[in-house]
């Protein structure tokens, strides 16, 4: 870390001022500010509280000056958070916080707050000095006045009480222990990455609920420490011996297969497992870590509920629907979710989405064997679980486009609670297309560039709707038009370059249509 802080990953500017995810400043003045100007009066009392400490203390002062110092400005330095400006050179992609970086600053805060109490101490204690030579009326009114200040952290309590209120709030608790009733008895449980492992740990070794489960995080598998501690405390199934994880690295094949330190130890663990353990995998790891020996496992792999299963052949479909919809409809709790007045931060909200995931995974199922009422049943459920999600209703469309209901649609998209309205009527289209609805797809198409008519998306499967359908002459008009509106757009003046061309092909052949 000492020798990381010298290597400049993003500008200093962003790291002190207000920037995204990692911005101190911005952290600063959330945490003790009213919004506006107001900030400053918090900010002017704890430099004068520190300065009045040090004034008539400096032996308490000047630790408290130092120790604020070390834990601000001091963390910032040390931290050197990336604002996605520097290059990674191993990785080639640039890098910014991937969440807001503000409890790292809560040692700052808690002395910063103690600042602004002696501020507020000092302030009072200044106006009694001052207006003590006055009559007892004026000395106690401006007391009364200055002893005000006592209410200031009203203030900040007002603005962030709603956000760091968890007195009602089950939600990790309820998706670690939805995860674990998914495993079968002293299971290994594959996960990806913090939220799906560490809600798991806390129920494990605090609650004490399913110890049996062996959870094996893939993050943390590139370390040794870790697989030392999954085979020597936790009973996972490792072959290696402290000299092979001393010298495991990570490596490349001759036909570009990389091999990752995780991938190596997955690959042991499912090879010294012999089927022993049933092995399951959280349904958020991607695609590119459920693999063996560098070959993808997803054909032995089945969905039950919020885990994969692995199998040693799949048999019939990758879900086992009954098993599933059991366990969504019936087993799993999701306590707060719907509930407005519990706060659900970034990271909540998608973790919540998940579970949206998991009832649209049984919803395409039935969709998939015909029951379209059924498939729609199900989504509605998922809206009472998780109004606000997106994917809801972006599913819903589909549905709806396949059944081709149209004034449905219309009504139901105006009625949705989101602002991704374009997206709706979008999707709509493509899945008219798909469904083989052409005739719907090219009205909706065409209601979505009506209504949204800057919208690139849009206007190209619209464009390529009249395409395969021949439709020249709305073709041209519609390039045409934007064209005029995006004179700088050069693919757009490409593709009309290549109509023309094809025109005078058609022309040649005999076909003017």
């Amino acid at each position: 870390m000492i020798e990381r802080m010298f290597e400049r990953r993003s500008e200093w500017k962003n790291q002190f001022g207000d920037f995204q995810r990692m911005g101190f400043w911005r952290f600063f003045k959330e945490q003790f500010g009213p919004a506006g100007g107001g900030f400053f009066v918090p900010l002017i009392l704890g430099l004068f509280g520190i300065w009045e400490t040090i004034r008539r203390r400096l032996d308490i002062g000047l630790p408290l000056l130092v120790l604020t110092v070390v834990c601000t400005v001091g963390l910032v330095l040390y931290m050197n958070f990336a604002d996605g400006t520097r290059i990674n050179p191993t990785t080639g992609q640039d890098y910014l916080e991937v969440r807001n970086r503000d409890y790292f600053f809560t040692p700052g805060f808690m002395l910063f707050g103690l600042a602004i109490g002696l501020g507020i101490a000092a302030v009072i204690d200044m106006v009694r000095d001052v207006f003590s030579r006055f009559g007892p009326v004026i000395r106690n009114v401006s007391f009364g006045v200055a002893s005000l200040l006592v209410l200031l952290p009203s203030v900040p309590l007002a603005n962030n009480y709603f956000y760091n209120d968890r007195s009602r709030n089950f939600m990790a608790y309820d998706y670690a222990n939805n995860y674990l009733m998914s495993c079968e008895k002293n299971s290994i449980f594959i996960t990806n990455g913090d939220n799906d492992t560490f809600p798991v740990w806390c129920l494990q070794e605090v609650y004490g609920i399913r110890k049996d489960v062996k959870v094996v995080n893939l993050s943390l598998a590139n370390t040794q420490w870790y697989m030392r501690q999954l085979r020597d405390q936790h009973g996972v199934p490792i072959s290696f011996t402290d000299e092979q994880i001393d010298n495991i690295r990570g490596y490349r094949t001759q036909d570009g297969t990389v091999f990752r330190i995780q991938d190596q130890l997955v690959d042991n663990i499912l090879v010294t497992n012999r089927w022993k353990y049933p092995v399951h995998l959280g349904f958020t790891v991607p695609e590119d870590n459920r693999k063996f020996k560098g070959r993808t496992l997803d054909s032995n792999l089945v969905l039950e509920g919020m885990v994969f299963t692995l199998v040693t052949d799949r048999k019939g479909t990758s879900v086992n629907f009954d098993l599933t919809s059991q366990r969504y409809l019936e087993d799993y709790s999701y306590r707060g979710i719907a509930d407005s007045t519990i706060h659900k931060n970034e990271s909540t909200a998608r973790l919540m989405n998940n579970y949206v995931q998991g009832f649209l995974f049984i919803a395409d199922s039935l969709r998939v064997a015909g029951d379209y009422e059924g498939a729609l049943a199900i989504v509605r459920k998922s809206m009472e679980l998780n109004p606000a999600s997106f994917d809801n209703y972006a599913y819903a469309c589909q549905v709806f486009a396949y059944m081709g209901y149209m004034d449905t649609l219309v009504t139901f998209i105006e009625e949705a609670p989101t602002t991704r309205k374009r997206e709706l009527y979008f999707n709509w289209g493509v899945s008219s297309a798909v469904a083989g609805r052409f005739d719907d797809a090219e009205y909706v198409l065409e209601l979505t560039h009506e209504k949204f008519p800057e919208y690139l998306d849009g206007f190209r499967q619209l464009v390529r709707l009249h395409y395969q359908r021949q439709n020249w002459d709305r073709l041209y008009e519609v390039v045409n038009n934007w064209i005029n509106r995006h004179p700088d757009d050069l693919e757009t003046k490409g593709m009309l370059r290549q109509l023309n061309r094809d025109k005078i092909e058609r022309e040649r052949s005999g076909d003017s249509t």
